[in-house]
């Protein structure tokens, strides 16, 4: 039992590590390969602050999967009606999030950090749609998870993180704090085609 258990849980495992790389990857190797404290000291606010929003859809997430799982182990055709109500859901989320951040952006570095730190505010611009985008990733995984496919995010997360890594190394000695912010934008697109792809394939 305890065999099983452990070997179910691999998957889960597999996919937080995955996750962890992709969300601090970014800031790592901007300290690494830019050599300028001032490059981490601008970007890294932009990114904690989107990465923080992210607590939002997360909360929908754990809402969701044990009812959606429910739902699909006993009645599969109210699941498939309230997975597409809930990826509509996630896609308002999102949209409001983006929007709402990508506007307000100067005036909260403005607010909180000073006029020094204007760029940081272009920054969050640039970095704005990955909230979209993750929360229709919370969505896909929510709808993965409750049909027992947690096993097959692993690829498009690897391919991801892959991908995060791959571009900053090429993008940041080229454009520095904009090359980081452009690449995890990309790889959060690559995630979530990824994730929309399992998820299109099942219906």
């Amino acid at each position: 039992r305890i065999t099983e258990v452990f070997i179910a849980s691999i998957p889960y495992g597999v996919s937080d590590m995955l996750a962890t790389i992709y969300l601090q990857a970014d800031v790592s190797l901007l300290a690494i390969l830019s050599g300028e404290k001032r490059n981490v000291g601008v970007y890294a606010p932009a990114s904690s602050l989107v990465n923080a929003l992210f607590i939002i859809p997360a909360a929908g997430f754990s809402v969701m999967v044990p009812y959606l799982t429910s739902l699909y182990q006993n009645k599969v055709s109210l699941f498939k009606s309230m997975s597409k109500i809930m990826f509509i859901g996630f896609g308002i989320l999102g949209t409001a999030l983006w929007l709402g951040l990508s506007m307000s952006s100067n005036l909260l570095v403005k607010i909180l950090l000073g006029s020094e730190f204007a760029i940081t505010g272009q920054l969050i611009v640039i970095l704005s749609p990955i909230l979209l985008m993750k929360s229709l990733n919370f969505g896909c995984a929510t709808f993965l998870v409750s049909t027992g496919l947690q096993s097959r995010r692993i690829i498009p997360q690897g391919l991801s993180a892959f991908a995060n890594i791959a571009l900053n190394l090429v993008l940041i000695p080229l454009y520095g704090v904009w090359g980081v912010a452009w690449a995890y934008v990309a790889s959060e697109a690559i995630l979530l085609f990824g994730y929309l792809t399992l998820t299109i394939k099942w219906f």
